[in-house]
Order: C-alpha cells, then structure tokens, then sequence
C-alpha cells in the first residue's frame, strides 16, 4: 500500500468520484526536495514550484525564486518531485479504473476511442468526473479506426471485419481517405490519434496517414513490418513484434515466418513476441532504427505485456506477480473493484499455467530456455541502439488481465532499466517523450513554466532506484491536490454500455 504523505491533509483535497475545482483558489507551492521536471536535464535540488491557477507559474531553486504571500506550501524535503506522468499506452475496464490511475501518479492517459470513452472525456473536461486527462484514439464499437484489406488481416480481425464501406477494411487508397474522413466526423472533436493494425500496404498506409495528419491526428498501432510504416507515415508503434520480423533476413527464419504466418497465425501474430525474437539479427539493427529516428516513429515496447501472456517464468515476473498480490491482500477501499479481478490478482502467479501451450518453432519450451534468453538480449540491445540514436519510447505496459492499473506501467519503467536504459531514460518515456508522441507538449510532460500543473512528489530518488517512481505521496492535477486514497464506496457516474 503507498502511503500518503502528511503535508496534504491540511489542504483543500479532492475526492475521487467528487466534483473537482478548476484549480486552487489561491496559490499552491511544492517547496524543497528534488525536481526531476521530464525536460532530460539535470534535477534540481532544494526546488520550488509555484502553481497559480491550473498552471505552473514559476520553477527554480529555493531562495531564487518568490514565494507568494497567501500560497498554500507542500513542503517535499527529502521528496522527488515529478510531472504527473502519463500512460500512453492504456486499456483495460475504464468502468473502474479511474482511480488507479490517479493513485499511481497517472494525470493522463491515452485510451482506445468509443461513444462511452468519448462521454468520460467530456465528463472529465467539465470537472464533473476526477479521473486522469483523457485523450482518445479514432474507434468506433467496430474497433481500430482503419483497416487495410481482408486478406492481409490477421485471422482473428478478419472474421470480425468488414469492407468499405459497410465496414473499415479498405483496399484503394480513395476509401483510406474516405474512411479516414468518416472516422473524423464521428469522433466530434474528441479523437486525437487515429489507430491501426496490421494489414496496410505501402500505398493504403500512406493514404491513411496523409488523410489523417490533415487533421491534425497522429497515426499508430501495431504493423507487421515497422521498416516498412516508419517510412509510410505511421508516427508511433506497439510492441516489439513488427521490429523484431523487420530485423529477421536469414532465409531459412525468413521461411520459418512465412510457414508461422500461414499455419500458426497465434504464433506469427503474437504481441509477445518470444515465438522468434532469437531470430533477430543486430547486423540490421542499425538501417531499421535510421528509419525510425529520421522519421520521428515512437515506439511503445510493452515488454511487461508479456509476463501475463507466458507466465511467470520470464525474467522478474515472479517479483511483479507477488507486488500484485500484497497489493490486492494489503491494499484498504478495493471493495469498489469487481470480484473477478480481484480473485485474478491474488492468483497472478498462477500465470505460470499459460506457459504449458507456450511454442518456440513447433517445439514446446519453457519460457527460460535458452534460445528465449537469447532473444530478451537481443530487444534489449535494440532498445539500447534505438535511444543512443535519438529514439524516443513510450512507457505504456498496455495493461490487462491479471495487471493492476497504474502499477504495471512502474514496472514496465523498472523492465526498461534492467533493459539498459538509464532511469531517466525510462522517466522519459512516461513524460516527455510520451506527451510529444500525441503532440501534447506544449501543455503536458514536464514541469516548465506556462503548463498545466500536473505534479507527483514521490519517496525515494527514482535516478537511484527506478522502483520508487511507486512510492506516490502528493498527486496535483491542473493546479489541484487530489486525494487518491481507494473509497471503497467509488462509483463511475457514467454507467459502462
């Protein structure tokens, strides 16, 4: 259980589920501690942070900077002090979610599109609903936003998809455009990305993503080939799956794909990847990565996703498993979380399970076997090479399952450190370069002067020890103290479809 800090409870605080303020009515200040404001450069020690109204007034160092006569003071020696991090990466039950999210730092959050998610948006905006800043991909109920033809779609979309235009499975780059424009239109002003999956060819995808940038939307998703979206307009990618295929020329991997892809599709398909990322091939690292880099492509790795997929002998899973059940075991106010989710948690190790129909090649294995070691080095080197070149990370976990929101995508900054990257790296990834992936820096990601007020204090120094990026004690957002302790009576006021 994170405890809250002290300094909170003699300010004016808002409750989960209540009617939050347009920011604090006189001047909030966060005083002492250490300041790591996402921009990348060094943190500032002894800092200070003046918020008026729901934006940051001024930042910098104690005794430099003018403290207002009236402010409310959060003292944080001792303290790190954060931007409110976001998840660019989130799914899961938005019925119950929301206050997890807050909970664990997350003052914004980038989720899947739909009329529901679109009356919680606007709910949010309003300040009639306390929940993470919202901000929405292009879907519909029929899901992704727009697909590329029948046949090139994997065989669990295929049987569920439709084409244009009774449905969103185009095959001439007019219908991309016009699909694209549909999309816009239902989505009222509420959409900010449009989403895809695999299934595009060069000239569909162009189409899409050209249509799409006209309205000022990002593209991204999950392609089979991101050597191939990089270059077409696609801004940012899910999973390693797509890297990995790219990276793979060896004829007889080459042939073994092609035979998974036509026979195997669970195995071709999989997000985890771990089916073949042994076959990878550092020699090609480097021409896929200049592709990335020199156009702008995020990528949203999700390394974590794959604990729950093939259980919980994968490297540090075991560690994840049991945090999840102290929380659910140790954790007061949980009774608003439906049962069934609750019993997952106290049964994620039983993961472990999923692993009996886990495949490498044809050949059952276990998840430690030597040629799946092989691999996890392998997309750790290329994590490693793809941020030393300039590439920049989103450190969603896309969670799910037996996850718990908000936690996992901590432990997803923790994967990224045994990964290579340095902590402030992977901080990065969850401020910074996550709000310029959706184009929302100039209000949100770090702690500068002019932006929103979305501020985390937290125990510990995460530059040490990435672990305590958990530890969340004070939660601001837009210029107010949230109190993020669980209400066991919490209710969504928008009820689920």
């Amino acid at each position: 259980m994170i405890k809250r800090s002290a300094a909170v409870l003699g300010l004016a605080v808002v409750l989960l589920g209540g009617t939050p303020m347009r920011g604090q009515d006189q001047p909030l200040v966060v005083e002492g501690g250490t300041l790591i404001d996402g921009t990348g450069r060094s943190p500032i020690k002894n800092a200070v942070v003046v918020i008026e109204g729901n934006r940051f007034k001024t930042v910098g160092v104690k005794g430099k900077v003018a403290i207002p006569p009236n402010a409310k003071v959060i003292k944080a020696d001792g303290k790190t002090i954060l931007p409110g991090l976001i998840d660019p990466l989130a799914q899961g039950d938005w019925s119950w979610e929301a206050p997890f999210w807050l909970h664990y730092g997350f003052t914004t959050i980038y989720w899947f599109g739909s009329p529901y998610m679109r009356a919680e948006k606007a709910a949010q905006e309003k300040g009639t609903f306390l929940s993470p800043r919202i901000f929405l991909t292009a879907d519909g109920e029929s899901g992704p936003g727009v697909k590329g033809p029948l046949e090139l779609l994997r065989d669990d979309i295929r049987l569920t998809s439709k084409s244009w235009p009774e449905g969103w499975s185009v095959r001439t780059p007019a219908e991309a455009r016009a699909a694209v424009d549909k999309r816009f239109a239902e989505a009222g002003g509420a959409a900010e990305a449009l989403m895809i999956l695999e299934g595009f060819t060069p000239e569909l995808l162009r189409a899409v993503a050209d249509e799409a940038h006209k309205h000022g939307w990002v593209v991204g998703g999950r392609s089979e080939f991101v050597s191939m979206t990089a270059i077409n307009g696609q801004d940012y990618d899910w999973h390693m799956a797509s890297v990995v295929r790219s990276t793979i020329t060896e004829p007889s991997n080459v042939a073994k794909l092609k035979d998974m892809r036509e026979n195997h599709w669970g195995q071709y398909w999989s997000i985890a990847d771990g089916n073949y990322e042994y076959m990878m091939e550092p020699a090609t690292f480097d021409s896929i990565i200049q592709k990335m880099v020199q156009h702008h492509m995020f990528l949203a790795p999700t390394i974590t996703h794959t604990w729950w997929g093939w259980g919980t002998q994968i490297p540090h899973s075991k560690e994840w498993a049991d945090e999840i059940i102290a929380f659910e075991k140790n954790t007061p106010g949980l009774e608003f979380v439906p049962q069934r989710v609750r019993d997952m948690w106290l049964h994620a190790r039983d993961t472990s399970d999923r692993v009996k129909g886990r495949f490498i090649v044809g050949d059952q294995v276990d998840a430690t076997h030597p040629l799946d070691m092989q691999g996890y080095a392998k997309r750790d080197e290329f994590l490693r090479r793809f941020v030393k070149a300039g590439g920049k990370l989103m450190g969603g976990a896309d969670n799910n399952f037996d996850t718990v929101p908000g936690l996992t995508t901590h432990q997803e900054l923790q994967q990224l450190v045994y990964s290579g990257l340095t902590p402030m790296q992977a901080i990065l990834s969850v401020t910074k370069w996550a709000a310029e992936s959706w184009h929302n820096d100039k209000n949100i990601g770090t702690v500068e002067p002019g932006k929103f007020a979305d501020l985390i204090t937290v125990n510990g120094d995460p530059l040490a020890d990435i672990r305590t990026t958990r530890n969340v004690e004070v939660v601001i957002q837009n210029g107010k103290v949230i109190n993020t302790a669980f209400d066991p009576n919490w209710k969504n006021p928008i009820p689920a479809p």
